[in-house]
């Protein structure tokens, strides 16, 4: 399985919580209490100065995107609601190289 790839330390026969819909209590319980939404909104704060940025712009939007794509898993329901916009709304602000990402 791809997961059990990219995450070994995952536990062995816990992964029907990534499989399917599952609660957010339950797959908290699997993963350390981090301040996953607090990273999301300081990723948030970032974009809205990115175009500021002037130099690294393609690292930066990488590193932004490889991110978010990483806390998926962990963030709670109202900020994944949040995700599509935020990631369509910043379309245009990234460099051209990161439109495959």
């Amino acid at each position: 399985m791809e997961l059990r790839r990219k995450m070994p330390d995952f536990p062995q026969g816990q992964t029907q919580y990534c499989e399917k819909f599952s609660s957010d209590p339950a797959r908290w319980n699997l993963y350390p209490n981090l301040n996953y939404s607090g990273l999301f909104y300081a990723i948030v704060n970032l974009l809205e100065v990115f175009p500021l940025i002037t130099t690294g712009q393609t690292a930066i939007g990488e590193a932004v995107l490889d991110t978010l794509k990483a806390l998926m898993m962990f963030l709670d329901r109202d900020s994944l609601e949040q995700l599509p916009l935020l990631l369509a709304s910043n379309i245009g602000v990234f460099p051209t190289e990161l439109d495959k990402q």
